[in-house]
């Protein structure tokens, strides 16, 4: 019992800050006797001393662990947080990024479609045009020029010859006899109370192939007036449908930028909360083991406490007899 009071006592002297080397070392090789004397009280003084400053840090590292340890357990719960909330980002993000595909594939298609039917009616939408223009200029020529010269109201030669014109033009180009191109020119020219019987007859002839062609155009139109309509709003709905599907192709591709723009931040605050647990997670391993050092430098200092304890009760009687007074010496030095 005494070898170990012993093998205690020296290895908290030998850590004793406040024994100089060679008053420890004396001290040591007088052991036990050495504890009996005045280096022994001086001792149990150094150990006081020492407990009471390990114990307050001790309690300094418990109270620094503990505190880590919370805030360990609160970065491991923000952290959780975070995770959770990058997942939940990530599948928003997903799932607006396939509903902006899906959006702009619509759109493309609808685009396509309006495109083509577009392309499809174009010939058609040329002809009725077509048909319409040569209505409009039929009807001009017949309502203007022919009926300006009919009915002999021309005030000037220039006009009369440029009315003749635009009529006998016309007349050529809906392929009208040519017995009666030849002869309109020379009697639409004369006043009506100067025409002869023929020059009569060949403008009246005139007027009435201007007005059957007028209404043959006329019909062309009403005919086609139905699918005209029907097609344009047929191009028309297309074209909403394609405009519909373009916004709303916008409007997703906008959102799935956002969403992407926030799981880009929600990632990186994920990865500065990985970073903060790593150092937490430091600063607790630190902690901890600091305050076991603490623990441990306790138990040392109490053991040494209760070795010198039981020394001083139970000395060896060669030492008693014959005290180290070198020790004793060395201690009240330090003292």
């Amino acid at each position: 019992m005494q070898s170990a009071d012993l093998a205690a006592v020296r290895a908290v002297v030998e850590t004793l800050d406040t024994f100089p080397a060679d008053a420890r070392q004396v001290f040591l090789e007088g052991l036990p006797g050495s504890v009996a004397g005045t280096g022994g009280i001086l001792l149990a003084a150094a150990l006081q001393d020492a407990n009471a400053a390990a114990s307050k840090a001790s309690e300094e590292a418990s109270a620094a662990a503990e505190e880590a340890a919370n805030e360990l357990d609160m970065v491991k719960t923000a952290l959780e947080e975070v995770s959770s909330s990058v997942e939940t980002t990530q599948a928003e993000a997903e799932k607006t990024e396939s509903i902006s595909k899906a959006a702009a594939k619509v759109a493309k298609e609808a685009e396509r479609e309006h495109n083509f039917s577009e392309k499809a009616a174009a010939s058609q939408t040329k002809e009725w045009a077509a048909v319409r223009e040569e209505q409009a200029r039929a009807a001009a020529v017949l309502g203007g020029s022919f009926r300006l010269l009919e009915a002999g109201g021309w005030e000037d030669e220039e006009v009369k010859v440029a009315s003749v014109q635009a009529v006998e033009d016309f007349l050529n180009d809906i392929n009208a006899e040519k017995v009666l191109i030849a002869a309109l020119p020379i009697a639409i020219s004369a006043k009506p109370d100067s025409r002869k019987p023929f020059d009569a007859m060949a403008v009246e002839a005139a007027g009435k192939v201007l007005a059957s062609h007028l209404a043959g155009l006329e019909a062309k139109v009403r005919e086609s007036e139905p699918e005209e309509k029907e097609a344009k709003a047929e191009l028309l709905g297309l074209w909403a449908l394609a405009e519909v599907a373009r916004e709303k192709a916008q409007e997703t591709k906008d959102a799935a930028l956002i969403a992407s723009a926030e799981l880009s931040t929600a990632e990186s605050r994920l990865t500065l909360s990985r970073k903060r647990l790593q150092e937490v997670e430091a600063t607790s391993t630190d902690s901890a083991a600091k305050k076991a050092r603490c623990e441990s430098r306790l138990v040392e200092l109490r053991a040494g406490e209760e070795a010198v304890g039981r020394l001083k009760a139970a000395p060896a009687q060669e030492d008693i007899a014959e005290p180290v007074e070198g020790a004793a010496e060395a201690a009240s030095s330090v003292a």
